[in-house]
């Protein structure tokens, strides 16, 4: 798109509460749809990874999630942890390379970390479980006021949080 065109999302803490923002400037005019997604549901990955597997988990905390394609395809969301993720375009993306971790596509990671997660740290530590298959790039953030922006560049996943984050926007 136009340079300077695109999503944002910011988060900052307020009155000992954390506010998060996003807007979504889709250039093509589409009904978002917003979906419930109930705690306690086993779920499955539709890509095999390099082992022939699909991720499986179970979904330890409800979402309400926002998306144009359809359920379990989390474009962001929120889970009752008082976790939060939204996500826009990096053309810049370079994905790690395959390994044996099962892949999940971005909405489905999305919904993975929202299903399985608390916090930011967790989120981060998730890394190590599931192999992200996107175009985009990450706010994420959670009740305690932590934040992070996740990116894929130069086949690694780059976070920056804390101190490296000195204004958690994207």
């Amino acid at each position: 798109g136009p340079e300077g065109a695109g999503c944002s999302a910011a988060t900052f803490m307020a009155g000992g509460n954390t506010i998060f923002a996003a807007n979504l400037d889709y250039v093509h005019f589409c009904r978002g749809q917003i979906f419930i997604n109930p705690r306690g549901l086993h779920k499955t990955g539709v890509i095999a990874g390099t082992t022939g597997a699909n991720a499986e988990w179970e979904s330890k905390y409800a979402s309400v999630t926002f998306n144009f394609v359809g359920y379990q395809i989390a474009w962001a969301g929120m889970n009752e942890a008082g976790l939060v993720m939204s996500t826009m375009s990096l053309n810049q993306t370079e994905l790690p390379r395959p390994d044996p971790r099962p892949v999940l596509d971005s909405g489905n990671w999305m919904q993975y970390l929202l299903d399985t997660c608390a916090t930011v740290d967790e989120v981060l530590a998730a890394d190590e479980l599931v192999r992200n298959l996107t175009v985009d790039h990450y706010l994420v953030a959670d009740r305690s006021g932590a934040a992070a922006t996740i990116e894929f560049l130069d086949g690694e996943l780059v976070a920056h949080t804390g101190a490296d984050l000195p204004v958690s926007a994207l």
